[in-house]
C-alpha cells in the first residue's frame, strides 16, 4: 500500500490519572484526564525530498512504529512534532505520540474511527509492553473518561474539576519496569496481590461518585463531601503505590509536605518510581 501522504496536522493533549493504574491492566476502572498544560503538535508536509523526521532522536522511534504498523513510510516529506510532555513522568508522552500517528495515517489507510483506539494501542504496546489502553484511551478522547478495559469508552461530562496541582518529583521511570515491578509483586504475594487490585477499583469508584458529586452540587456541605471522596479515592490509590514499592522516600517526604500546606490528598500519577505527584485542594 502506498498512500498518497497529506498535508496534516493534529494536537492532542497528554494525560494524568487520579485512579487505576497498574490494575486496570486487570479490569479494573480508572478515571483519567487529559492534562491542560502539557501536549503533542504533530505535523507532516509533503514535499519532493526524502522522508525526513524532527527531531532526529524521533527517527528510530517512529520507522519502528511503522513497522509494528505493517505499513511502509512516506518516501518523502517531512514529519515533525513538537511535544512538552515529559519523558517517564507518567503523563502520557508516548500515547500521545502514537494516537497523532494514529490520526495521521487512519484517513491515508481508510483506518475507520472506530479502530483507532485498538490501532493506537499496538503501537503503544512498542512502549509498554502491554499498554492498558487507558492513556491512548483519554488523549483520543480529550476529555475526562471512566475507563474499563475491554468496555466502551465512558466520557465524563463534567461541568468542572475540584482544584488539583502538580508536582515535579524529578525523578523519572519507564512504565514497563513499573509494570514488571507490579506482576513481581502479584506473583510473590498471591493473597495480598488481589485485594491490592480490588482497592484500587474501590478507588476508581470512589473517585467517579465523588466527581459526580461535585457537578451536581453547590451547595457548601454538598461540595465538602465530595471532596472528602475524592480525597478518600486518592488515598487508596497511593496505599496501593506504596504495597507495590513505587513511592521512594523522596516523593514520601515531598507528599508529607505538601499535606502539610493543607492538601487534602496527594498520589503519584502514572505508572510510579517518579514523575508527577497531584494534590487535591479545597475550594
Amino acid at each position: 500500500m502506498n498512500p498518497a501522504w497529506k498535508d496534516f496536522e493534529v494536537k492532542v493533549p497528554g494525560k494524568w490519572i487520579l485512579t487505576g493504574e497498574h490494575s486496570v491492566i486487570r479490569g479494573a476502572p480508572s478515571i483519567a484526564m487529559p492534562h491542560p498544560n502539557f501536549g503533542l503538535t504533530l505535523n507532516f508536509s509533503p514535499n519532493d525530498s526524502e522522508f525526513q523526521i524532527a527531531p532526529e532522536e524521533g527517527i528510530p522511534v517512529v520507522h519502528q512504529l511503522f513497522k509494528q504498523a505493517g505499513i511502509p513510510a512516506p518516501a518523502t516529506g517531512t514529519l515533525h512534532f513538537d511535544s512538552t510532555i515529559p519523558i517517564g513522568a507518567g503523563l502520557g508522552s508516548s500515547a500521545a505520540l502514537c494516537v497523532a500517528l494514529t490520526q495521521w495515517i487512519a484517513p491515508q489507510i481508510n483506518l475507520p474511527r472506530e479502530r483507532w483506539l485498538s490501532f493506537a494501542t499496538e503501537l503503544e504496546n512498542f512502549f509498554h509492553g502491554q499498554s492498558s489502553g487507558v492513556d491512548v484511551a483519554v488523549a483520543l478522547a480529550q476529555k475526562p473518561l471512566h475507563f474499563v478495559r475491554g468496555r466502551e469508552l465512558t466520557p465524563m461530562n463534567l461541568k468542572s474539576l475540584p482544584r488539583f496541582s502538580f508536582y515535579d518529583t524529578g525523578l523519572r521511570a519507564k512504565t514497563s519496569e513499573c509494570v514488571q515491578q507490579v506482576e513481581a509483586y502479584l506473583a510473590t504475594h498471591p493473597e495480598d496481590g488481589p485485594k491490592s487490585d480490588a482497592r484500587m477499583a474501590e478507588a476508581s469508584l470512589t473517585a467517579l461518585a465523588g466527581l459526580n458529586a461535585l457537578n451536581e452540587n453547590t451547595a457548601e456541605n454538598g461540595r465538602k463531601a465530595a471532596l472528602q471522596q475524592l480525597a478518600k479515592a486518592m488515598n487508596l490509590a497511593h496505599h496501593c503505590f506504596m504495597e507495590w514499592g513505587l513511592v521512594p522516600e523522596s516523593v514520601v517526604e515531598l507528599r508529607e509536605r505538601v499535606l502539610a500546606e493543607g492538601a487534602l490528598a496527594a498520589k503519584l500519577t502514572g505508572a510510579g518510581k517518579g514523575g508527577m505527584l497531584v494534590a487535591l485542594w479545597k475550594d
